[in-house]
């Protein structure tokens, strides 16, 4: 089981700045870090990916109690200082958001501290208007200005609208996960 937090890490997104983004579409849009309210907004759009990706392949089937659970997950991200949550809100409305934490590898590599983008999401009504790839800007500049210059995200290899968005933002795959059921 993946671990979704990497709570040995502290203090690395204690000082977040709002950003406010001038909008292709004048409309009133920002990327800021998340807070409680915005709970219930972003279970919302993670359950559209979800549905999304459980047409993909069976394998992202849900546990009945997962919206409950994913509720209390954000919650802790919440309280993690090592990790953030950016929303991009549009209209005083969420229509994405990204969930990213510093990671460390183990110390035998020469770069050990990486940005780790967890997840992100843009509701199908908004895509492919530049919203996911602002949300990454945003990120990049946060671990940019922490020090770190590498960011990884892992990929489902069922989903080809994903991948196109990643190697479209400058993504480069290095490493496939297998698994066998048994």
């Amino acid at each position: 089981m993946r671990l979704w937090i990497n709570l040995a890490v502290c203090n690395i997104f204690k000082k977040f700045d709002e950003h406010t983004l001038s909008s292709d579409y004048q409309m009133e849009t920002m990327i800021r870090k998340a807070n409680k309210k915005d709970m219930d907004a972003i279970v919302g759009l993670w359950e559209e990916m979800m549905k999304f990706h459980v047409k993909l392949s069976n394998l992202y089937e849900l546990k009945t109690n997962a919206k409950e659970t994913y509720h209390e997950y954000l919650n802790e991200i919440l309280k993690n200082d090592a990790a953030i949550i950016l929303v991009y809100e549009m209209e005083n409305r969420l229509c994405g958001y990204l969930i990213a934490e510093e990671s460390e590898l183990p110390p035998v590599y020469k770069q050990t501290r990486i940005g780790s983008i967890l997840e992100i999401s843009v509701t199908e009504k908004h895509q492919n208007k530049d919203i996911g790839s602002q949300l990454l800007k945003e990120i990049e500049k946060i671990f940019i200005s922490k020090g770190i210059d590498r960011m990884e995200c892992m990929v489902s290899c069922f989903n080809e609208i994903s991948k196109k968005f990643w190697f479209k933002n400058g993504f480069k795959t290095y490493n496939t996960v297998c698994f066998k059921n048994i």
